[in-house]
């Protein structure tokens, strides 16, 4: 069953206690999360668990200097 959350105004905030995290889990079928609009992560690391990154538009990417390996610094564009 689906449920919707409609904010008709103002901003909406989902907090937790410090060390703690929001799940979003699609279960075991593996859904999608789908985000309109801009997205914005505000920390100092992002971790992205995936096969292939797509990005449609120009972008800039910083690569740490810190990796090991023969193909850690390696960006490919088609």
């Amino acid at each position: 069953m689906s449920k919707t959350l409609n904010v008709n105004s103002g901003n909406y905030t989902v907090r937790t206690p410090d060390g703690n995290n929001i799940t979003f889990d699609t279960g075991s079928g593996v859904g999608n999360v789908i985000v309109t609009g801009n997205l914005q992560v505000q920390g100092t690391t992002t971790t992205v668990e995936s096969a292939d990154l797509n990005v449609e538009e120009g972008f800039r990417m910083i690569v740490s200097s810190g990796m090991v390996g023969s193909n850690q610094n390696q960006i490919v564009k088609d």
